[in-house]
């Protein structure tokens, strides 16, 4: 619902505290203070409470923060709800939370870095070699090279490792 065109002055008195004046939703501010203030109550103690700051209010003479104080004093369960203090951690804890930033950012370089795949070299009896990234690929190389008449060898570039021969296919 819009509050467009809707009059906040020249209203008729509250009923509650005399107030002519409205808030931005069109309620008196009496009314949104309590309102405030019974939210998460349970039902029972929020009419009583409106009961009991609806007398206080009177009393007041329309001063809806000295009526919520004298009606908090009468129901603490309105009484606003302080967020708890976290302890400090131990120095253990802070040389855990360290260790743990220190070995995702070693994560996070390793993953960023990926490990470069092996590649294999074909190496013919005369001499002529080809590096290409699969092994298979360097022993079909090989063998259409070699035609049967020579041998061949396909290595793991950089180690050196001997991953196939010609005497394998034989």
């Amino acid at each position: 619902m819009s509050n467009v065109g809707r009059p906040r002055t020249g209203l008729k008195k509250c009923t509650h505290c005399g107030s002519t004046k409205r808030d931005s939703n069109g309620q008196c501010n009496c009314r949104n203070t309590l309102y405030r203030a019974l939210r998460g109550v349970a039902k029972t103690t929020a009419e009583k409470a409106a009961k009991h700051y609806n007398v206080a209010l009177k009393n007041k003479k329309g001063d809806p923060q000295a009526a919520l104080a004298i009606t908090r004093e009468a129901y603490p369960a309105l009484q606003p709800k302080r967020a708890a203090k976290k302890a400090a951690p131990a120095k253990k804890a802070v040389a855990k939370k360290t260790a743990k930033k220190a070995a995702s950012k070693k994560a996070e370089t390793v993953a960023v870095t990926p490990k470069k795949a092996p590649r294999y070299t074909a190496v013919l009896s005369d001499g002529e070699t080809k590096t290409v990234a699969r092994k298979d690929a360097a022993i079909n190389w090989a063998v259409k090279q070699a035609n049967g008449s020579q041998t061949w060898q396909v290595k793991v570039e950089g180690s050196g490792k001997v991953v196939a021969v010609s005497d394998d296919l034989l």
